[in-house]
């Protein structure tokens, strides 16, 4: 469950976060979170992911930082 920035609560997981982003890929070109910092195309942390599945730094990186979209609406 998670507190969002404009005070509505939702349940939100990882997997919709993941989701979102190659969504976003899919139509724009590009995630919903930054691939070109220091920390690289793996994101936040990636390189070291327990389980080689989650590819997402939705939160940490999210373009245009607090303005940005971490999920996007159901399909």
């Amino acid at each position: 469950v998670t507190l969002f920035f404009d005070g509505h609560v939702s349940a939100a997981s990882t997997a919709d976060a993941m989701d979102a982003d190659q969504r976003a890929s899919n139509d724009s070109g590009h995630g919903l979170w930054s691939r070109d910092t220091p920390l690289g195309a793996n994101g936040y942390y990636g390189s070291i992911a327990y389980d080689w599945v989650v590819d997402t730094s939705y939160h940490v990186l999210t373009i245009d930082g607090i303005l940005g979209r971490d999920f996007l609406g159901a399909r």
